[in-house]
């Protein structure tokens, strides 16, 4: 017996594939219903809307996510997560911000961003989102950074860790730090943090993979973890 249902067409498919993105919220009027009502004390002042970027319900390779609103305003990274027709709101001083890590494996891709919440408590956030849409949360990061080196952080580093179930809770292979400069810019520093996760994962995959080298636990306390961005 043949199928009464039509197969979606290709056309179909690509929009549905599009409708995955994060994509960039250009005005107030395009920002979702579920989330205005955190922007209108913002438009009613006459603030300019900040860069942000919209994460839709993600079901990747490994992982699913619910959708996410996340921008820096002022001081603060905003991540607000729909919940119904309204949303959950988590707000990370940049002072507070202890770690940050934005990571794409395949199309599977995600910034998790960790430290004290606005009530002192601690707390972390993953936005999860295809990573043909990395681009535009990279102002975001670039934001954490620059606080970062304006804290006066006299280093940060790169990590090679063994993926597990978990998020980011596998074990770490090998870790290097190097220094932040005085006159450090965020362009420079992204792009030495670049290199240096090519140089670490090369040196490490091999010993990893010839048992020379032995897998140790990550702390449980993410209080002792620095700031550090991990390209993978």
């Amino acid at each position: 017996m043949k199928s009464s249902g039509m197969a979606p067409t290709m056309g179909a498919l690509a929009e549905r594939t599009r409708a995955s993105w994060a994509r960039h919220i250009p005005t107030y009027a395009a920002v979702p219903p579920a989330y205005r009502a955190f922007f209108e004390p913002l438009q009613a002042a006459g603030q300019d809307l900040p860069h942000a970027v919209l994460a839709p319900s993600y079901e990747g390779f490994l992982h699913r996510a619910t959708e996410k609103l996340v921008f820096a305003l002022g001081q603060e990274i905003h991540v607000l997560e729909k919940a119904g027709n309204t949303f959950q709101a988590h707000c990370f001083p940049l002072p507070a911000i202890s770690y940050v890590e934005f990571r794409a494996v395949l199309l599977d891709a995600h910034v998790k961003i960790c430290g004290l919440a606005d009530r002192g408590t601690p707390a972390c956030c993953t936005i999860r989102f295809n990573a043909v849409g990395d681009y535009l949360f990279r102002p975001i990061v670039e934001t954490i950074r620059r606080a970062a080196i304006g804290a006066g952080d006299a280093e940060t580093g790169s990590t090679s860790m063994r993926v597990d179930a978990g998020l980011d809770t596998g074990p770490i292979l090998a870790q290097r730090a190097i220094p932040i400069a005085p006159r450090e810019t965020g362009q420079g520093l992204h792009d030495r943090l670049a290199a240096l996760g090519r140089e670490l994962l090369l040196e490490t995959l091999p010993a990893y993979l010839a048992g020379a080298l032995s897998p140790r636990p990550q702390p449980d306390d993410e209080s002792l973890v620095n700031l550090s961005l991990i390209h993978i």
